[in-house]
């Protein structure tokens, strides 16, 4: 074999040796790609979990906040009523210019009424329409009155105590955003100026849903701001020219405010009746009561 072709095969073998070089090259930068791919996947899974766990995190502390917020409110509350507990009923019939006897009667005959039927007032305060409601009907007849200021209670109670029909009455210290009753349990439910206080309005009304028998009425009274203008200026002057300066000579101003707006934040009318369907009831109306200071609703299971 002459040298040339030597020379030649051996410049073939480097070829060959340098692409089998090139493609181990190629292979290793391959590995090397596929490993970085690899470690950014797991990257972004780390991330992704990590992401996932505080935006969970997130939503618990949101709920955690809430659920405080909901125990604040609830409390103040109740602070608020059982420091008016002796002058809750003077306010009722001050707020209501007199008118709070009328409507009162008004809610129990509204109100449809079975023979032995089981009844439960919400919020019941110092148990004035749970009182009226046992004596309008008949003696088989049980009402319950529910409220979470024990204070109120107590005077409920002594009202009882003096009435001939006061045994058909049960005064319960409860949570209307926890009702302590079975599913429709009762024929017929009554919240007098009560629902703007629950703590968490939506919660309170699946609830008084859930312990209602099917077929049956919930009423409601609740004051609102009157739409015809003359009216609604002579009753904001009347609670802040009057009401107001009055309170804070009889007592603390404090509660008062907080009862002016919640009657100016509560979802009045149409907006009312929409959150009692949201909780599950198939009808709801509203009508304003004479002179249009207070609505009527009506909702039916």
């Amino acid at each position: 074999m002459s040298q040339g072709n030597v020379l030649s095969q051996d410049g073939k073998s480097q070829d060959i040796q340098k692409m089998v070089r090139s493609q181990d090259d190629k292979g290793q930068q391959q590995q090397v790609a596929t490993r970085s791919q690899s470690d950014k996947g797991q990257n972004n899974n780390i991330q992704n979990v990590q992401v996932e766990t505080q935006s969970q995190s997130d939503k618990g502390q949101i709920v955690q906040a809430a659920t405080r917020s909901q125990d604040g409110k609830g409390k103040q509350i109740q602070e608020i009523f059982s420091h008016l507990h002796v002058r809750y009923d003077m306010l009722s019939t001050v707020l209501s210019m007199g008118q709070y006897g009328l409507w009162v009667r008004l809610l129990v005959n509204r109100l449809p009424k079975i023979r032995g039927g089981k009844y439960l007032d919400v919020a019941t305060g110092t148990g004035e329409f749970a009182l009226e409601m046992a004596k309008r009907t008949d003696k088989d007849s049980r009402t319950w009155g529910i409220d979470n200021s024990t204070q109120m209670l107590e005077l409920a109670r002594a009202k009882k105590a003096r009435l001939q029909h006061g045994a058909r009455v049960k005064f319960k210290a409860m949570d209307a955003m926890a009702l302590e009753f079975g599913e429709n349990y009762f024929d017929g439910m009554t919240a007098v100026f009560g629902v703007r206080n629950f703590a968490d309005l939506d919660k309170g009304l699946v609830q008084m849903f859930r312990v209602l028998k099917p077929g049956s009425t919930l009423l409601v009274l609740e004051f609102d701001t009157p739409e015809p203008k003359i009216i609604g200026w002579l009753w904001k002057n009347y609670y802040h020219l009057m009401l107001l300066p009055m309170a804070g000579l009889l007592a603390d101003r404090e509660p008062f405010e907080y009862m002016y707006q919640s009657i100016m934040n509560f979802p009045h009318k149409q907006e009312f009746c929409n959150r009692l369907m949201e909780a599950g009831f198939s009808q709801a109306s509203w009508e304003a009561i004479p002179p249009g200071v207070v609505n009527l609703y009506t909702a039916i299971k």
